[in-house]
């Protein structure tokens, strides 16, 4: 007998949307999301049934960038 049971765990963090500075032509702000995907089957009894677990992560990250040569 064989007896499956899946997991689905979300994790969600969420900042309050606003500006991390204000305007400014000495920098600007740059977003950028990254998913990594990552699957791998696993034997989980001795008969050799299998199970696939893939994983799928994303980091979103907000950077400022300073321009060197702005204008003052």
């Amino acid at each position: 007998m064989l007896t499956v049971v899946a997991t689905t765990t979300s994790v969600t963090a969420t900042s309050i949307p606003c500006r991390l500075l204000p305007p400014s032509p000495h920098h600007y702000e740059r977003t950028t999301t990254t998913t990594t995907t990552s699957t791998s089957t696993n034997r989980i009894d001795a008969h050799y049934h299998y199970i696939t677990v893939t994983v799928t992560t994303t980091l979103t990250s907000t950077s400022i960038i300073a321009i060197k040569d702005a204008p003052d």
